[in-house]
């Protein structure tokens, strides 16, 4: 006898989500390009990254945090960069780097879980829901097919990090470890991992399901074959950072230059949940991420593959604009985020939240972060983003 299976059962294997309503799209997908989605695991400030030196609420609010004037890298009258930052600069003077200020949502949540949440599944504050955003806009309809050399998965995970944005839909996701070996799992995400890996044939589960455990055990098996394969025949140029996050760069840019280019490579990097001494971690941070990203820039350009790729970056939030007194700040809302590649259209983009205009030392935000996402959905992928929101103009031709 067939078990029963309910709604959000068939949600997180992808049936619920492959018979919702789709928005018509006049033009179709384009799948010879890979996002890279950063995570900025525990919460950014970004208020010392992208530092408003002019506004003297800035060091009256921190007297201990605040980066002097004369080490910010000015971008133009009003804003700077953390010096950290000081490796992006050939690709902010190239107009390859987009900054985006002020991103948030309204009824801001001060919760790494649930603001985490609400960033992955492009959600309101007030309501839940099951599936990851990019699973929602990239529906089994619109996938170029997994299993391939070029995509042996719909999303590589290299290291820790969360599948959330990816979760209740149809997308092969493969993990692997940071040297983008030692395959640790393959899945649709959003099921139970028990019940993903189980064998193909399992008599209590309708035909359906057992069709999509099939399907994944291919993808399991192309995985298997093809990423190390491809990967002991590429090496990469020396400058990548010697840290978690610089070792899953590097395999990036291996992974691109194998010639494997899925939809989406995911990497986090952190915590950047600064409490305390937040000076040198957030240094260090932003170090790795602007070092790493100028050497993935430098091999894939020369490889011919940097139009081909665009960063992303994204956080559960920002952090509160005063200083607390373990010379590190608290859980806050709005921070700006990045879009780098060779087809961004570099510059400022939004508005940097008024230090005047802080409500209990928390920034306002100027922009919902899902027109930040569908900007990469309408320009990158070409897909419809998420219903209710407009792209941004500018940052993606």
């Amino acid at each position: 006898m067939k078990k029963s299976i309910s709604r959000r059962d068939l949600l997180a294997l992808g049936l619920g989500a492959a018979c919702l309503p789709r928005l018509s799209w006049a033009a179709a997908p384009v799948w010879d390009r890979t996002l890279i989605m950063i995570e900025f695991n525990g919460g950014n400030d970004g208020l010392n990254t992208v530092i408003p030196f002019e506004d003297p609420l800035y060091t009256q609010l921190r007297p201990r945090l605040a980066v002097p004037r004369d080490k910010t890298i000015h971008l133009n009258h009003e804003l700077g960069f953390h010096p950290a930052l000081s490796p992006l600069m050939p690709l902010w003077k190239e107009r390859e780097l987009a900054v985006v200020l002020g991103l948030g949502y309204p009824k801001p949540n001060h919760s790494h879980f649930r603001s985490i949440e609400i960033w992955e599944t492009a959600s309101d504050a007030d309501e839940v829901q099951d599936q990851g955003w990019v699973a929602d806009l990239l529906p089994e309809s619109r996938l170029p097919k997994a299993g391939t050399p070029q995509a042996p998965a719909h999303v590589l995970m290299l290291g820790n990090g969360s599948a959330g944005p990816f979760e209740g839909g149809r997308m092969a996701v493969v993990s692997l470890d940071r040297q983008g070996r030692g395959l640790k799992q393959a899945e649709s995400t959003g099921g139970d991992a028990e019940l993903a890996m189980s064998p193909v044939k399992e008599t209590s589960l309708p035909e359906a399901l057992e069709h999509i455990l099939a399907v994944r055990a291919l993808d399991r098996q192309a995985a298997h074959q093809i990423v190390p394969a491809r990967l002991a025949q590429v090496k990469t140029q020396p400058g990548f950072p010697a840290s978690p996050f610089g070792i899953s760069l590097e395999s990036t840019a291996r992974l691109l230059l194998a010639g494997i280019m899925p939809p989406v490579i995911k990497l986090s990097l952190g915590s950047f949940d600064t409490h305390a001494n937040q000076l040198a971690t957030h240094e260090k941070l932003l170090g790795e991420f602007a070092q790493g990203i100028a050497v993935l820039r430098q091999t894939l350009e020369k490889a011919g593959l940097w139009d081909r790729v665009l960063v992303m970056t994204y956080s559960e939030f920002g952090r509160r604009a005063k200083e607390n007194a373990s010379q590190g700040t608290d859980h806050g809302t709005a921070a700006p985020h990045f879009l780098i590649g060779g087809k961004a259209r570099g510059g400022l983009y939004g508005t940097q939240p008024p230090l005047s205009q802080a409500r209990d030392h928390d920034l306002v935000f100027t922009m919902d972060f899902r027109s930040y996402y569908n900007t990469v959905a309408e320009h990158w992928w070409r897909v419809p983003g998420v219903s209710g929101f407009k792209p941004m103009a500018g940052p993606l031709g």
